[in-house]
């Protein structure tokens, strides 16, 4: 009888290699009703800086150190948005339900003349992401497009 081993089913011969996990993390994978499984993809496939792909993945993964999240870990502090003084400082209200957020996501969809989500009806920012209209636009219109939700 042979003894167990390890075996990756993504490499050459059962092998793993960085660039073999970096394949998987990065090609999209396709889940229900077409939408991406991993989530990361819709951070790290961005044309953005870096340090912004890296805030939209923390944000994906509920890693942003707002007040809901800080007072898990035991610090002291009151849970109200600084920002509006009306929610509660989580995730979702400081970008897309805080009245400020609002007022700016406003703006920015105003100035661009877009039919794109209510933010104030926003669920998650995965589905944000994902529901992101896509418009027919110029090459550099569709390129700013693209990038606005992570503004």
């Amino acid at each position: 009888m042979e003894a167990d081993q390890w075996i990756w089913k993504w490499g050459k011969q059962g092998r793993f290699t960085v660039s073999s996990l970096y394949d998987q993390l990065t090609k999209p994978a396709i889940g229900v009703n077409g939408q991406p499984r991993f989530i990361s993809n819709l951070a790290w496939k961005v044309p953005i800086m870096l340090k912004v792909k890296f805030f939209i993945w923390c944000m994906l993964h509920g890693k942003v150190p707002t007040r809901d999240k800080l007072i898990q870990k035991g610090i002291l502090i009151t849970s109200g948005c600084p920002m509006c003084n009306q929610g509660n400082e989580t995730i979702m209200h400081l970008f897309f339900h805080c009245a400020w957020a609002q007022e700016l996501w406003g703006d920015v969809l105003y100035t661009l003349g877009s039919d794109a989500p209510n933010p104030a009806k926003c669920v998650s920012v995965e589905k944000w992401l994902l529901e992101w209209p896509q418009l027919h636009l110029s090459d550099f219109g569709k390129a700013v497009w693209k990038v606005v939700p992570y503004a």
